[in-house]
């Protein structure tokens, strides 16, 4: 799975900032994983990932998929089981299991009112784990990537064309759109249907 930098390098190609074989200097790194930590901060903040439900707590929660949290208490996210290659949560007891996963790419996004700090996560039934989307580092596994690595690379070079100064093509400007659509269609709560099992 490509890295951060990965999807730098490729978004600074593809708008022509660098040639195909160099790669960035640090100066170009760090300007892209601005606009790349920009790019996912967006996507949470303007709903990309469906409506998150406020929710207060004053004690220990476990939180739900949409859900926005804030709490001075401890917040954990839900964790699911694999069985069969599939994952499901024991939510019963006595070995029954359902099918409990959270859809493609819901959002929990995590406030501690009193110091101020935030968590979110993307489930990403890809890897089937709940992944960080902020503060996000050049050496991290690029979020999304697995929906498309040539798609995410599209919309950042699409966000880095200003910065540039470059201009961006006509296919590099549709593969943006579409991966955009491709996410917003994750968030309308549609999933693969799988029965519940016995475990």
């Amino acid at each position: 799975m490509p890295n951060c930098r990965d999807i730098i390098t490729r978004a600074l190609r593809k708008v022509g900032h660098i040639g195909r074989t160099e790669n960035p200097s640090d100066a170009d790194a760090r300007m892209g994983m601005a606009a790349l930590q920009s790019m996912f901060d967006e996507w949470a903040s303007g709903g990309s990932f469906g409506p998150l439900r406020d929710v207060y707590k004053d004690s220990a929660y476990t939180a739900r998929a949409g859900e926005r949290v804030r709490s001075t208490a401890a917040v954990t996210l839900p964790d699911y089981t694999q069985v069969d290659g599939l994952t499901y949560s024991d939510d019963y007891g006595f070995g029954f299991c359902r099918d409990d996963r959270p859809r493609n790419r819901a959002l929990i996004v995590v406030i501690n009112p009193a110091t101020g700090e935030r968590t979110t996560n993307l489930w990403d039934a890809w890897r089937g784990q709940w992944v960080h989307i902020e503060a996000l580092i050049e050496a991290d596994e690029a979020p999304l990537a697995a929906l498309g690595a040539d798609g995410l690379a599209c919309c950042l070079a699409r966000a880095l064309s200003d910065d540039t100064g470059q201009k961006l093509g006509d296919e590099t400007r549709r593969r943006a759109q579409a991966f955009e659509t491709r996410i917003r269609q994750g968030a309308d709560g549609r999933r693969d249907a799988t029965p519940g099992i016995f475990c």
